[in-house]
């Protein structure tokens, strides 16, 4: 299996690839280059938009706008007229915090979760978007990351890369109930830190490793099924697109990073993309809230 660049382009720090089928597109956010990407996926035309503060995740609609968690909070965005609009700030210290990866669940509540930019310790705090309204979830993590439902929708997974875990919690699709925390996989040394995930069509969890230049696939059992290596140090998302969502998409950092790790992995930066012999599971599009009345 080999990864190729969606794009000609690098980016400095790619994150969040989300599929919208309605229109056969790729969404991604550059988180500090501030700015979301939309990619025709039959065509491979990009469009980019930019915005006022780092845009940590993104969730399509399925009308062609999409709802993006920046530093402060959730936002609407209309590409087609370029309206940004608050929809839900939780009131955070936006100094130290601000909101980093996230996505929906089964019934559409946009889930992001924050981070403590300082690494002073565990600030952050996972937010839900339930059709314009803001849900508190739970706390107490530093670098929010990994969030990912089981196929059932019965369990949400996150991660803390600061802490390097995976936890998971009883879910509620239904309400949006979250259970008690329980530490569900602890990452090996040599493998980078835990950064964003999806699950696949067969119940497995793929997480990429930051610093680890590889992707993990972990069973339900919390073992490791498989390693995957990646042409980027710092790989920051994986997920599933393509109308059959049989093509594996995986963004990567080149932020920062030493330029000799740069001239020896040039991808770094890149959207890859490659045929991972699994499909990835279509997720439900954020739920908005109906328009008011007349």
């Amino acid at each position: 299996m080999e990864f190729v660049p969606l794009l000609p382009t690098l980016h400095m720090l790619g994150e969040g690839p989300s599929w919208s089928p309605a229109e056969a597109a790729l969404w991604f956010v550059d988180i500090p280059a501030l700015r979301i990407h939309r990619v025709d996926w039959a065509t491979r035309a990009a469009e980019s938009w930019a915005m006022p503060s780092e845009p940590g995740s993104l969730a399509p609609i399925g009308d062609g706008t999409v709802v993006v968690a920046l530093r402060d909070g959730f936002h609407h965005f209309d590409p087609s007229t370029r309206r940004l609009q608050p929809v839900a700030l939780p009131g955070h210290d936006t100094r130290a915090l601000r909101f980093n990866d996230g996505r929906c669940d089964p019934a559409g509540r946009f889930w992001a979760g924050s981070m403590d930019t300082t690494r002073a310790g565990p600030n952050g705090a996972l937010w839900c978007l339930d059709r314009g309204r803001l849900v508190a979830g739970p706390g107490g993590v530093t670098i929010s990351n990994g969030l990912a439902f089981s196929l059932d929708g019965r369990w949400m997974h996150h991660a803390d890369s600061a802490a390097r875990e995976i936890y998971r919690y009883a879910y509620d699709p239904a309400t949006g109930a979250v259970g008690e925390r329980s530490v569900w996989f602890r990452c090996p040394e040599g493998c980078g830190a835990p950064d964003g995930a999806s699950f696949d069509a067969e119940g497995f969890y793929w997480i990429a490793m930051y610093g680890g230049a590889c992707l993990l696939r972990i069973a339900p059992d919390g073992v490791v099924d498989r390693r995957m290596a990646v042409p980027a140090a710092c790989p920051t998302m994986v997920g599933f697109a393509g109308p059959d969502l049989d093509t594996m998409v995986v963004t990567t950092s080149r932020h920062g990073r030493p330029a000799d790790e740069l001239a020896a992995l040039p991808l770094s930066g890149a959207v890859l993309v490659a045929d991972a012999g699994v499909r990835g599971v279509a997720e439900a599009p954020y739920r908005a809230p109906p328009p008011p009345a007349a």
